[in-house]
């Protein structure tokens, strides 16, 4: 007895990729936020970081303003404007205050930067902290207008700005590192503390580290 078999099913067609997104802008927030090495590098470059010093000290004073901003409310709203512009103020009088060690530290350890991106690099830093912080204060906010207890929202602020300012300056690299870093960055002036003395500085060396 002959049986008929039915025809193939014809194969489906491969889903069409998805569309790669497109790089953020160069010297852009968007860029330091997902893209920090590179955004690095267009510091090392050679360009002009003016603008980027400009984008970056203003975001940082908005994103510690929002901040504070937001721990005022547990007294008033006038006290939460006093408090944003005060935490505006002391974060930018303290990168001012820091500036000069930076610049000495960044010269000591080798780099060959200009004064001006040694303040775009901290200028980085400190935008990183300051976007966030703005990102955690709607968290802050919260609390402070539903508790009644001023250590708790002290204690919950400070809390929150540890992750903010652990991000900003990311976690150490180890030493299988330094060297791909290095040459990413060229010049850029990076610094890695702790654990090292007598003993493990050979492996250091080692590293490419200088």
């Amino acid at each position: 007895m002959n049986s008929t078999l039915p025809p193939p099913m014809p194969a489906e067609p491969a889903p069409a990729p998805a569309p790669a997104a497109a790089p953020a802008a160069p010297g852009s927030l968007s860029e330091l936020l997902k893209a920090p090495d590179r955004y690095a590098l267009g510091i090392v470059g050679g360009g002009d970081v003016g603008p980027r010093i400009a984008l970056a000290l203003a975001a940082a004073a908005t994103g510690f303003a929002l901040y504070f901003f937001a721990a005022g409310f547990f007294a008033e709203w006038r006290i939460a404007l006093l408090d944003a512009a005060k935490g505006a103020g002391v974060a930018l009088f303290a990168f001012a205050l820091c500036l000069p060690s930076l610049y000495v530290f960044s010269c000591v350890s080798g780099a060959t930067l200009r004064a001006g991106q040694i303040v775009a690099a901290g200028a980085a830093c400190l935008a990183t902290a300051g976007m966030l912080l703005a990102a955690l204060a709607p968290v802050l906010w919260l609390f402070a207008v539903s508790s009644s207890s001023a250590a708790f929202v002290t204690a919950l602020a400070v809390l929150l700005a540890v992750p903010a300012v652990w991000l900003a300056v990311r976690p150490a690299i180890g030493l299988q590192d330094i060297a791909p870093v290095q040459t990413q960055l060229g010049d850029f002036p990076m610094f890695c503390i702790g654990g090292i003395n007598g003993c493990p500085l050979p492996a250091v060396l080692a590293a490419d580290a200088r």
